[in-house]
């Protein structure tokens, strides 16, 4: 889904920076700005507030390999693409950047790692550190998930 609405922002974009004539720095800024959404830090603590920690793992695969990816690949490139000055755009150079950005590298590794089995003491670390997402991303997305109910007046 994010893939299809980066698309389609994208598009708009484009088409309107044609129509008004807008500079070209200004229609690449609109095409992330408006098609590219921070799904992370507010959306997996709404997820977590409304749907439970359950349904984390799921926001986290979407998030992850949806939204963030194509940040991380189509929207830099995007981005060289559209701010490039008169020396004119790096292809190569912007997909190398794409290739070696560190947390793209880590998400391939991760994929690659899922069939083998971690040591306990490595597992029990991950899982430790696993174990802090929803307290960050709840702090940085103002909390949604840590604000208790109100109680009915009795």
């Amino acid at each position: 889904m994010p893939w299809f609405v980066f698309a389609l922002g994208a598009t708009f974009f484009w088409t309107a920076g044609r129509l008004f004539n807008l500079p070209r720095a200004t229609c690449g800024g609109l095409m992330l700005y408006g098609s590219l959404g921070n799904t992370s830090f507010v959306g997996l603590p709404m997820i977590e507030a409304f749907y439970g920690t359950g349904y984390l793992a799921t926001g986290l695969l979407i998030d992850q390999l949806g939204s963030y990816l194509a940040l991380s690949t189509i929207g830099i490139l995007v981005a060289g693409l559209y701010s490039s000055g008169p020396s004119g755009f790096d292809l190569h150079g912007a997909c190398r950047r794409c290739v070696r950005f560190p947390p793209l590298v880590a998400i391939v590794a991760a994929i690659l790692l899922i069939p083998f089995d971690y040591p306990p003491e490595l597992d029990n670390l991950l899982v430790r550190l696993g174990g802090t997402l929803g307290r960050n991303a709840c702090a940085t997305g103002a909390g949604l998930c840590r604000f208790p109910a109100a109680a009915p007046p009795s």
